[in-house]
């Protein structure tokens, strides 16, 4: 099973579980290999190449479709490559701020860094739409700082 996340992110954590359990049910360990970063794009090649028998899963949670959707140039359709065979799971997205930043809620933020004067950075676990848009939407300067994977 390829994951294109980092590991010990939520999608990693939920695909060893899945894995364990489908090993559990088939009488045969599903190993984890873990392909993060570039939108993912890197882990959806490797699976690509695999052949069409069904001994390759891949974990997604929609990085590729954001990258594509984001502009992101690769050799295949994102949307036409995949067949779901099930829901795992389900997440929220959340907005945190550090406690000494003075703001209680969007409004206060938006006002907090747009009177800044520099661009008001913020942490995503990479390329996707909601970091992509964070800013955009709130209309004010930003500068994301990606990490490798949301553990």
């Amino acid at each position: 099973m390829l994951v294109g996340y980092a590991a010990g992110g939520t999608t990693d954590i939920v695909g060893r579980l899945v894995a364990e359990g489908m090993g559990a049910h088939l009488g045969q360990q599903v190993i984890v290999e873990n392909r993060g970063g570039a939108g993912r794009i890197p882990a959806a090649l490797v699976f690509l190449q695999q052949p069409a028998d069904g001994y390759t899963l891949m974990a997604h949670a929609g990085g590729v479709n954001q990258a594509a959707a984001l502009g992101t140039p690769m050799t295949f359709d994102p949307v036409a490559i995949w067949e779901p065979v099930g829901l795992a799971g389900t997440s929220a997205l959340s907005l945190l701020v550090h406690p000494g930043v003075p703001v209680a809620n969007l409004r206060q933020l938006q006002a907090f860094a747009g009177a800044q004067g520099t661009p008001f950075r913020f942490g995503s676990p990479g390329i996707g739409l909601a970091s992509a848009y964070f800013a955009q939407e709130l209309g004010i300067e930003a500068e994301e700082i990606r990490y490798r994977g949301t553990g």
